[in-house]
């Protein structure tokens, strides 16, 4: 998604990142769209956040690959007894966007 599109990192915050991970992901907008999916629509008890594609991303990562993708969570080692952070850094910056991927199916997870 556009604003994603910054098209080098941050060579302070690389540095340090690179640090301390031990892998790293690049994703499509279906994957970023899949966040604001979910995050917009919790089960349970659990609490909605309106979240805009640079916000959603992790967690719309997070759940394809323990959903969709078993080879790499077995890499990672994610299961159920697996802690994640997930930082979201943006919230509805475009109202109307929001709708059209969350309401309107723009950029469907294939």
């Amino acid at each position: 998604m556009a604003g994603l599109c910054c098209g080098e990192p941050n060579t302070r915050g690389f540095r340090i990142l690179k640090q301390y991970t031990h892998s790293f992901f690049s994703c499509s907008d279906d994957i970023a769209a899949l966040g604001m999916r979910v995050m917009g629509n919790p089960l349970n008890s659990d609490e909605k956040v309106i979240s805009g594609e640079s916000g959603a991303v992790p967690l719309g990562l997070l759940y394809y690959l323990l959903t969709e993708n078993e080879e790499m969570k077995k890499n990672l080692e994610l299961d159920k007894d697996s802690s994640v952070l997930i930082i979201n850094t943006e919230g509805n910056t475009d109202p109307d966007h929001y709708l059209d991927v969350v309401w309107k199916g723009k950029n469907p997870n294939l």
